[in-house]
């Protein structure tokens, strides 16, 4: 693009892995045919061999593909097309949404209208309508015990979409940042595998003074987990716990972490025990109850070897790089 040209107003990075149709039924909805002059549209292909990428060249020739040689998850992938980012706001963007122009535009006009707000995010509805519950609470000892009791999951079944305004994080599936305060915070903690990446960025937004906001008016669809579920589930509760304790590590009192991590070492050992008694009963032939045992024993030993132990700790560097030049405008 010549340097005379106007800056796009918006950078919307969609990341995919191994997702070809919803991908090109994201694009579609987002009007990459023809991409909105104020809008510059970046796919960055996470090494997929479903030929994702040859897809989006043939019938979005003029969206900005970068294909990366190796699947860089979803921290890496995302913060790879967020370099290329020009617009003076920044729509980080899951394959397995569908959002529109016209939503993409509201999204920055609510920033635009908002000056103490860093990020926003829209509310968002599964395939079957079902709104997403937003994060409106911080990790603590509390809020844990109320996960891990099932509590929390059961609230957000029964939740409707929030209202407009301030929430504690914002799901990476779809979240627009200020591109200043993206450069400024370098994006995504590349340190979190898959999970709680999100959370964290949300938190980091915080820490510099900003809101973070729900645009209840503007509603997406959301899939979920399209790339993720080419994951086994065990695999995924692993990551998700290095997740946890890197965030814990980074933003809780070390004395609350320590907690934490003793609470669910102990939830999990007890809960595998359960898991594996019921495996010896069963001869071993009940395949979920047998996989549920050894994930659970697998998160107690991030638990103890990432948590209590501290090997998952980020160094001090990367604490002093997330908070520098930190203030509110």
């Amino acid at each position: 693009m010549a340097s005379d040209e106007p800056r796009p107003r918006v950078s919307v990075v969609v990341l995919s892995y191994n997702t070809r149709e919803v991908l090109l039924r994201c694009l579609e909805v987002l009007g990459a045919g023809d991409p909105p002059e104020d809008m510059q549209i970046i796919v960055v292909d996470n090494a997929s061999t479903d030929g994702s990428a040859e897809a989006v060249g043939e019938r979005f020739p003029d969206v900005e593909l970068v294909v990366s040689e190796t699947n860089r998850l979803y921290a890496g992938g995302m913060n790879l097309g967020a370099s290329r980012a020009r617009g003076e706001h920044v729509l980080l963007l899951n394959a397995d949404t569908e959002v529109g122009p016209d939503q993409v535009r509201e999204l920055a006009d609510y920033l635009d209208g908002h000056p103490r707000v860093g990020a926003v995010g829209p509310a968002q509805v599964n395939a079957a309508g079902r709104p997403e519950r937003p994060r409106v609470d911080e990790l603590s000892v509390g809020n844990l015990v109320l996960s891990m009791l099932g509590i929390q999951s059961f609230v957000g079944r029964h939740v409707k979409v929030a209202a407009t305004g301030a929430v504690a994080h914002l799901s990476g599936s779809a979240i627009m940042l200020r591109r200043e305060i993206g450069e400024r915070l370098g994006y995504f903690d590349e340190g979190f595998r898959f999970y709680w990446e999100d959370t964290d960025l949300s938190r980091r937004i915080r820490d510099l003074g900003y809101e973070l906001h729900i645009v209840s008016e503007v509603q997406i669809l959301h899939r979920h987990a399209a790339s993720s579920r080419q994951v086994d589930r065990g695999r995924r509760r692993v990551w998700a716990a290095q997740g946890f304790a890197r965030y814990a590590h980074k933003h809780c009192p070390g004395a609350e972490a320590a907690l934490m991590f003793a609470l669910r070492l102990v939830f999990c050992l007890v809960a595998g025990l359960v898991a594996a008694v019921f495996t010896v009963l069963t001869l071993g032939q009940v395949g979920p109850i047998r996989e549920h045992a050894g994930a659970t024993f697998a998160v107690a030993g991030v638990m103890w070897s990432e948590g209590l132990l501290g090997r998952g700790a980020p160094s001090a560097a990367a604490h002093s790089e997330d908070t520098e030049g930190a203030h509110a405008d």
